[in-house]
């Protein structure tokens, strides 16, 4: 409790009717009109008993002694009990000042002194409350930032381990070879890639997002189809549903791409679908975007295909020294396809400062072997 009283009017009633160092008057500040001017213009979740004549006797300060007063969350004023002409004045401030709670006179009756006390508990126990629950905000706060510390430590681990031990990964089909190549990034989300084969068909997946919980929904669904018949339709729109769920929640929306390729091995035909951003560089089709509404696209043998991630794009946007990507595929066209790939990713750690690049970067390759049999 702060009081404005420099008559001391306030305090001697306080000190006759026992008041002081009693439940709601423990930590009471007693100030004088100019160092209450003093005092920061902030919210003050506190009351403040005010002597009318002692800041009446300051006329050019009224207006200023308004603007503090409306700080606090709660005002009372005081004034002799014959004073009629302060009466008026308070009426007046009254549609000034929102946080008026009572006007008391002195000597205070019995009445208004029970009134005042059970105020002036209740204020102290509203200001105890929202100190402990501001002391549990702040180790909240600090507990979460911990964890988020903690966080991103483990998982800046996981990504060196993975950089380490799955960097790359080669799958050998009936006619057709897919090769992976992975850098980790440090940024926010993650990127995979994965290749089922059902039937006839190889289901080539890439997803790129920027939120874990949506990574982790889509490895699940992989885990899970991979058990039975694989359904690209299915997980798409499955995938597509907890993206929406998820982006209600946010203030942000989630980054994602995903694609998934339909490669018919009979055909040599792939299909796309998917959603976001991916390249495609081919020596025979040349570079593209990845068309989810368009034509499929059909195969020679001893043809190869490269498939690159929105993070890789990105990561090389971002460097201008970088050579032009498209001559570095075309210099390797007749040697092995992992050390295409290895050499792209060299390109892009070569010129980044970081253990890790800026986000994930993948690239995935198809290749049909020239000995491949082919149905007619």
């Amino acid at each position: 409790m702060v009081i404005v009283d420099e008559k001391g009017h306030i305090l001697k009633q306080l000190e006759e009717l026992d008041l002081l160092d009693t439940d709601g008057f423990e930590d009471v500040k007693v100030l004088s009109v100019t160092d209450f001017l003093n005092l920061p213009l902030q919210m003050q979740q506190d009351l403040v008993v005010v002597d009318i004549p002692s800041v009446l006797q300051y006329p050019e300060s009224v207006e200023s002694f308004r603007g503090h007063a409306n700080t606090f969350s709660g005002v009372v004023f005081t004034h002799p009990e014959k004073e009629g002409q302060m009466r008026d004045w308070v009426q007046t401030e009254a549609s000034i000042f929102p946080h008026i709670l009572q006007v008391f006179s002195w000597p205070m009756k019995e009445l208004e002194m029970e009134l005042f006390k059970n105020l002036a508990k209740t204020f102290t126990r509203i200001r105890i409350e929202q100190q402990q629950h501001q002391k549990q905000i702040t180790q909240f706060s600090q507990d979460l930032d911990q964890l988020l510390r903690l966080a991103q430590h483990e998982i800046s681990r996981a990504k060196n381990v993975h950089n380490r031990l799955v960097p790359k990964r080669i799958d050998e089909y009936k006619g057709v070879s897919i090769v992976h190549r992975y850098a980790a990034g440090s940024g926010i989300g993650t990127e995979f890639s994965d290749v089922i084969q059902s039937g006839q068909y190889l289901y080539q997946i890439m997803f790129a997002t920027s939120s874990f919980l949506l990574s982790s929904t889509a490895v699940s669904l992989i885990q899970e189809m991979k058990q039975q018949k694989f359904d690209p339709i299915n997980f798409y729109q499955t995938l597509k549903d907890e993206l929406i769920t998820l982006n209600q929640t946010k203030k942000k929306k989630i980054e994602s791409h995903l694609m998934i390729m339909s490669f018919d091995l009979t055909q040599l035909k792939a299909s796309f679908t998917g959603w976001g951003e991916f390249e495609y560089y081919s020596k025979v089709k040349g570079k593209g975007k990845v068309d989810f509404v368009g034509e499929s696209l059909s195969f020679q043998k001893d043809e190869r295909i490269i498939f690159f991630s929105p993070g890789f794009i990105s990561n090389w946007n971002e460097y201008k020294s970088l050579p032009n990507r498209q001559e570095i595929v075309e210099n390797h066209s007749n040697g092995p396809i992992y050390d295409l790939l290895t050499e792209l990713i060299f390109q892009l750690k070569k010129v980044s400062a970081e253990d890790f690049l800026n986000r994930d970067a993948t690239i995935v390759a198809l290749e049909v072997n020239r000995h491949g049999i082919q149905q007619v």
